[in-house]
């Protein structure tokens, strides 16, 4: 949870929600598997993500001005 945001996984699907209101921030779909654990960072555009059955971590960033998603392997 970083500043009254809340991360949820759901099989392939990854959601970023406010506390506030559960208003939907940021909603995006990962083709790399199904996800086992997540970390939001304190810059809340970047999300680490770790998949089963994979031994790469999964960085996907949000470009501030589009709603972009993009991922690499750390």
């Amino acid at each position: 949870m970083i500043d009254d945001k809340i991360l949820v996984a759901s099989n392939t699907k990854i959601r970023v929600l406010t506390l506030d209101n559960g208003e939907e921030l940021l909603k995006f779909s990962t083709d790399v598997g199904l996800v086992k654990h997540m970390h939001m960072l304190d810059d809340t555009n970047t999300i680490i993500t770790y998949v089963f059955g994979d031994k790469n971590l999964h960085m996907w960033k949000k470009w501030i001005k589009s709603t972009t998603i993009s991922c690499k392997k750390l």
